[in-house]
C-alpha cells in the first residue's frame, strides 16, 4: 500500500510525502468503492464473514490516518465497528496494541 508505506517507495526523504499527496485521491476512491459495496451488506461476500473481511479490517485500520479516513464513511465505519467487537479481533489487537476505541 503506497500510501501506508511510502518511505518504502522513495529514494529521497523529500518525495515521500509527494507520494502520499499522489497516492491520496486513489486511496479515497478504493475506500468509496468498498463503502457502497458494504452498503446492503454486513461483510464483503454477504451476511457470512470471510477471510476479505479481516484483510479489509486490517486495511481500514491503516487508513485511519489517511485524509479521507475509513470512519468518516458510513458503510464501513458500520462494518469496521461490527469487526471490532468479535473476540478473535479484539484478542489480535490486543496483542499488538492497537486502539478499537474510535470504534466503540
Amino acid at each position: 500500500m503506497l500510501w501506508r508505506y511510502a518511505q518504502n517507495h522513495a529514494t529521497a526523504a523529500d518525495s515521500i510525502e509527494d507520494i502520499k499527496a499522489a497516492q491520496t485521491p486513489r486511496l479515497a476512491g478504493f475506500l468509496s468503492l468498498l463503502d457502497r459495496e458494504l452498503r446492503d451488506k454486513r461483510f464483503l461476500l454477504g451476511e457470512e464473514i470471510s477471510g476479505a473481511d479481516h484483510f479489509l479490517f486490517m486495511m481500514g485500520l491503516w487508513c485511519e490516518n489517511a485524509l479521507q479516513p475509513t470512519s468518516s464513511l458510513a458503510n464501513l465505519l458500520r462494518f469496521m465497528r461490527e469487526m471490532s467487537q468479535r473476540p478473535a479481533v479484539q484478542n489480535v489487537c490486543e496483542i499488538e496494541q492497537i486502539d478499537l476505541s474510535c470504534y466503540a
